[in-house]
């Protein structure tokens, strides 16, 4: 936490925020957010984080799409195997030309 707070933190006490944080997150923080993609790697220290925020932004009524990559580390596309990293390459386009194009709506 400590580097964390260092790297995108004016004050370590911004970390109990849920725009920097959503940890600690309830239903009525995230109800009516915009559509989420996780794309997860398995082997990251915060994955289980990913997981229960996902679940939260879900039981809120938020569309969540939820792809995890299993033998992946953190920021992990770019060095993924040639499919997997394609395939999450391609869920982050699609989710942003989803969200571009409701936008014309």
């Amino acid at each position: 936490f400590e580097n964390y707070a260092a790297w995108y933190l004016n004050d370590a006490s911004e970390g109990a925020d849920i725009l920097a944080s959503p940890a600690g997150a309830r239903v009525e923080d995230v109800a009516g957010l915009c559509p989420a993609l996780f794309i997860v790697a398995g082997l990251d220290c915060l994955s289980d984080e990913a997981d229960r925020y996902a679940r939260l932004l879900m039981k809120a009524g938020v569309e969540v799409r939820y792809r995890r990559f299993p033998e992946s580390i953190h920021g992990s596309p770019p060095v993924l195997p040639a499919a997997p990293a394609r395939e999450a390459w391609r869920l982050g386009w699609t989710h942003l030309a989803e969200a571009f194009a409701r936008l014309g709506d």
